[in-house]
């Protein structure tokens, strides 16, 4: 018979070979070791389980008809072992967003002399970085971006190349820089009111920094991206953040730039009551004209008489109050 257990062929260490040809003839087939053939021995072709070493398959051919004949060919299954999985790493993973990412550096941290490298983001070949031969020692990759990073490895010169996909995978995480906003939650009018005070940030926190009120500087910590405050108002106010460092990441700001808020207040002026006529002594009878002397256009008055203008007419020989409120 014609017989052909097909060409000798190399494998990947774990896969399995496709053996025999369909041109072979003969009345019965078998195939040697019958242990390593996935599936029935007695067929043309074969496919082989899992290979794991090298192993010579044998094929054999009979035929009864007219005469009994045995034929056998054999072929030979090189397994290739797969390059060795070595550890990936980097010194750090962690990067603010003004950091150099010159170094952003990822390691592998042995290699092969035989086995060819490269580095894979989210899953995908960086065209930067072309497949690499190693030497034997580490191999390094610089100036990566935010992403989950891992190493492949290949042994051969042309496909199918047996492939590893290297120990652990590295992901590295590009901080933004921390921004902060400070904003007035009430309406202030007067001295001795409270304000409420918030500050928003973005960012990644917990977040330390520090506050100038009234150009007294302070620490603060807030755990979220938001900061709510009192404070108790003598006067006008400047609330200006001079620093920010959010999980490592630091941004002074420079004189003219810091996020702040400014209360103004419209404190109430000094003002007299002056009484027309002005003297010591009235007759019975006599009405006196109080006047409020203010300057403020934005002040109401309240007398004690319940009237609200700035000039009221009284009998003499009384108590009289005014309230004056400035919006």
């Amino acid at each position: 018979s014609d017989l052909n257990a097909g060409a000798d062929q190399n494998v990947c260490y774990g896969n399995i070979a496709n053996i025999g040809s369909s041109l072979s003839t003969g009345q019965s087939f078998s195939w040697e070791p019958t242990g390593l053939i996935d599936g029935s021995t007695t067929f043309k072709t074969a496919r082989t389980k899992a290979m794991t070493s090298t192993v010579e398959f044998t094929l054999t051919a009979k035929t009864l008809f007219p005469l009994e004949c045995t034929a056998s060919d054999k072929v030979i299954v090189t397994v290739i072992p797969n390059p060795i999985a070595f550890s990936v790493t980097a010194d750090k993973t962690e990067y603010c967003e003004e950091d150099d990412i010159t170094d952003n550096i990822v390691r592998l941290e042995e290699t092969e002399t035989d086995v060819y490298y490269a580095i894979f983001k989210n899953g995908i070949k960086l065209d930067a970085f072309p497949w690499r031969q190693g030497d034997g020692s580490a191999m390094e990759w610089d100036g990566l971006e935010s992403g989950i990073y891992t190493v492949r490895a290949r042994k051969g010169n042309q496909s199918p190349y047996c492939t590893t996909t290297m120990n652990d995978t590295v992901t590295i995480v590009r901080k933004p820089s921390p921004t902060a906003t400070i904003t007035l939650n009430n309406t202030i009018a007067c001295p001795g009111d409270t304000a409420n005070i918030k500050v928003e940030f973005t960012g990644t926190p917990p977040y330390l920094f520090k506050m100038e009120i009234n150009g007294e500087e302070r620490d603060y910590v807030s755990n979220t991206n938001e900061y709510n405050f009192t404070h108790n108002l003598s006067g006008a106010s400047e609330f200006k953040i001079t620093e920010i460092n959010a999980d490592g990441c630091l941004v002074n700001y420079n004189i003219g730039d810091e996020p702040i808020l400014n209360i103004a207040i419209d404190e109430v002026a000094d003002f007299d009551i002056v009484m027309t006529p002005d003297r010591e002594k009235f007759c019975p009878g006599d009405v006196v004209t109080l006047s409020v002397v203010h300057n403020n256009p934005n002040s109401t008055y309240l007398w004690s008489t319940t009237e609200t203008t700035r000039s009221i007419e009284v009998r003499y020989d009384a108590n009289f109050e005014l309230r004056v409120r400035t919006k």
